[in-house]
């Protein structure tokens, strides 16, 4: 399995994040470009690849291609889906992660830990 780990250090870590001005959100543009190249194929999805998007060194925003629908090649779609799991953000208590849309979850990690548990689950 290929895993990436994407760094958004000005990445908002609330819900509160207009669709329509990514690049002025913390450049959440270029992280869901990053999520869409790592896992879409001509018309399907890598499900041997995970990628983990660590925003503000807080939270951990997973998506596994294996598990993963409703990922569509524009980045407002995939910026919706982390929004969602920003939405859901409570309910990820310590270091359990809460799956918040098909094969996209959420948890309270940074990227020291998230790097360890990639390593651990390579």
């Amino acid at each position: 399995m290929r895993q990436f780990l994407v760094v958004g250090h000005d990445a908002p870590t609330t819900a509160d994040f207009s669709l329509d001005d990514l690049p002025g959100a913390g450049r959440l543009d270029a992280l869901w470009r990053c999520v869409t190249s790592a896992l879409l194929l001509s018309h399907d999805i890598r499900e041997d690849v995970r990628v983990h998007l660590v925003l503000d060194d807080q939270f951990t925003v997973t998506f596994d291609g294996s598990k993963l629908q409703g990922l569509n090649p524009d980045e407002r779609s995939t910026a919706a889906l982390v929004r969602t799991a920003l939405d859901d953000r409570e309910e990820a208590i310590g270091h359990i992660p809460v799956e918040t849309s098909p094969g996209v979850s959420l948890v309270r990690k940074g990227f020291e830990a998230t790097l360890d548990d990639a390593e651990t689950d390579g």
